[in-house]
C-alpha cells in the first residue's frame, strides 16, 4: 500500500510528504486458539510459513521448565498439544513455543 500525507497550512498553502511503501508481511509463525485456561491437557494451533521443527516448553512462574516437547511442523496451521503433564497444582504458568530462534510466551492458567 502506497501512501502520503497532504499538508494543509493555515493560509490555504498545500504541500505533501514524499511517497512511502507499507508491507503487510506475514509473520513467521504465530501462535492461536490456545485453550486457556487448561485443565489436562494443553492445545493451541501453530500457523507457520515453513515446515521446520519447534520447541514447546511449559514452565512455572519462577521459569523452571515443567514440560518441554519438540513438533515437527508443516507449512500452514498445525494443531498441537502439550500432553502427560505432571500433576501440576491450578496456577499461572508460561508457554513458550520457539522456532528458528524466534519465540513467542503466553501466560496460561492451568484450573
Amino acid at each position: 500500500t502506497f501512501y502520503r500525507l497532504a499538508l494543509l497550512t493555515s493560509n490555504g498553502a498545500r504541500t505533501q510528504s514524499h511517497t512511502i511503501i507499507l508491507h503487510n508481511n506475514a509473520e513467521e509463525f504465530t501462535v492461536t486458539n490456545l485453550i486457556n485456561p487448561f485443565k489436562q491437557t494443553l492445545s493451541f494451533d501453530v500457523t507457520t510459513t515453513s515446515s521446520s521443527q519447534i520447541e514447546v516448553a511449559l514452565l512455572d512462574a519462577s521459569g523452571h521448565i515443567i514440560k518441554r516437547q519438540k513438533y515437527p511442523v508443516a507449512l500452514g496451521i498445525n494443531s498441537l498439544s502439550l500432553k502427560e503433564i505432571p500433576s501440576l497444582s491450578g496456577g499461572m504458568y508460561i508457554l513458550q513455543v520457539q522456532q528458528n530462534g524466534s519465540i513467542i510466551s503466553r501466560k496460561v492458567m492451568k484450573q
